[in-house]
């Protein structure tokens, strides 16, 4: 699309929060359908019987669809734009979720949400969206991103709960519809009526600064600066971005990140019921993790546009590794305060992963082709969230218990912090005070 005639003062609002307010929505309902999974998991568990491990493998295969068909997100929302990839996704994410309604065997489950739903989420979920909010801001990027995927959360806590009250009076079956209903009533319209994929279809540069010659931008607090210029002034591709180790270090943090904290997402309920606790209650609990998600996503993105991405990856990190020996505690001497300490150090250490590591990107592979190259490096994000649930429905199924899956996620999350500190984002670009701030 040809860029208008960019505006020759900052405008008093700047209408990137409003491109902010349209992400929020589009991945509330995008991401309450992916995360929802496990509460549809228990009730489907009841009435077919299969494993835990072959039940969670559904929700494997979606993440494998989502994180290897992310490159393709990447490529048509920088080629289409917003307005037309995310009614898209959305129609087909509606079309997986009624036919998912209909399902009479496993592998119907592993075709209509492991492969038709997991397109949909990839057209409406986080690649599109921390693309168009990368270009949208530079200086408030992390800030950015955090409000928008505070959306994640609260549609968790609004979502969630409501779906497991249809299931528990419903049916699982109706609630698959009433989702994909929601997903259409909201998604199509929304982004192709106010959605934009650069400031500059609006006439605005990133951040809403001022354009033209000599005029003064807008007082500022912070600014970008470049610490390796040969690294951040060349012009990336997918195919140079790949023969870096900088990539495959943040390859390897997304993998081990998403292993960490993806089981739990899947899993969670089933531990709570298995501890004896009332399935309305567990995903009660599950939505009240994603307001404190929330709380993180905002408060992570604030505080790696302030101190460094780093830093904020391993203070989150060791909030959700406390959340994860909750957990263990819960398998062993079940309390109701459980639940909630659960709920806040998971939910708001988990909060770090979306505005991170969008965050880490970003700084390292900033350019024109970010899209693309974000979206192959989600396949890790993919790999990690299919590898994860699935092994701890195996380690489940073999020991008849979650210990071991609970082992296995700390030393994955351990090793994620490790590995985002030697990608070492502040080396390329950091975020300092404006001289005279």
């Amino acid at each position: 699309m040809q860029a208008m005639r960019l505006s020759r003062t900052a405008p008093r609002f700047f209408y990137g929060w409003v491109v902010v307010g349209v992400c929020f929505l589009t991945l509330a309902v995008t991401y309450a359908i992916s995360h929802g999974f496990s509460v549809f998991y228990v009730a489907i568990l009841q009435e077919f019987g299969w494993t835990r491990a072959d039940t969670a493998a559904a929700y494997s295969l979606n993440r494998i669809v989502n994180g290897f068909t992310s490159p393709l997100g990447g490529i048509l929302v920088d080629r289409w734009g917003p307005r037309r990839l995310i009614p898209l996704g959305a129609l087909i994410l509606a079309i997986g979720l009624f036919l998912t309604s209909q399902l009479q065997a496993l592998w119907q489950y592993y075709i209509y949400y492991g492969v038709i739903v997991a397109l949909g989420i990839t057209c409406t979920g986080m690649i599109p969206n921390t693309t168009i909010l990368t270009h949208w801001f530079q200086r408030w990027r992390g800030t950015a991103v955090g409000l928008s995927f505070a959306g994640v959360g609260a549609g968790m806590f609004l979502i969630v709960p409501g779906a497991q009250y249809l299931i528990s009076n419903f049916g699982w079956r109706l609630s698959y519809i009433a989702l994909a209903g929601l997903v259409l009533a909201v998604q199509p319209t929304l982004n192709a009526v106010f959605q934009r994929l650069r400031p500059q279809e609006k006439g605005l540069l990133p951040d809403g600064e001022a354009t033209a010659a000599g005029q003064q931008p807008r007082p500022r607090q912070r600014r970008v600066v470049v610490v390796d210029r040969a690294w951040a002034e060349r012009e990336w591709t997918v195919a140079t971005a790949l023969r870096t180790h900088r990539f495959w270090l943040l390859f390897a943090t997304l993998v081990l990140a998403s292993i960490a904290t993806q089981t739990w997402m899947v899993h969670q309920v089933a531990l709570m019921v298995d501890a004896g606790f009332d399935a309305l209650l567990a995903a009660s609990v599950f939505g009240l993790m994603g307001v404190f998600a929330s709380v993180g996503k905002i408060i992570w993105g604030v505080v790696s546009d302030m101190l460094n991405r780093e830093w904020s990856y391993t203070i989150g990190s060791a909030a959700t590794g406390a959340g994860i020996f909750v957990l263990l505690w819960l398998t062993m001497t079940p309390e109701s305060w459980m639940l909630l300490a659960f709920a806040a150090l998971f939910g708001i250490g988990q909060g770090t992963i979306a505005p991170l590591f969008s965050g880490v990107s970003a700084d390292i592979f900033q350019g024109r082709n970010f899209g693309s190259i974000w979206g192959v490096s989600f396949i890790g994000v993919g790999l990690g969230t299919a590898l994860g649930p699935w092994l701890g429905g195996y380690s489940f199924d073999l020991t008849g218990d979650y210990q071991a899956a609970i082992w296995g996620t700390l030393v994955a999350l351990v090793a994620s912090v490790i590995a985002v500190w030697l990608t070492g984002p502040r080396k390329v670009r950091r975020i300092a005070r404006a001289e005279g701030a």
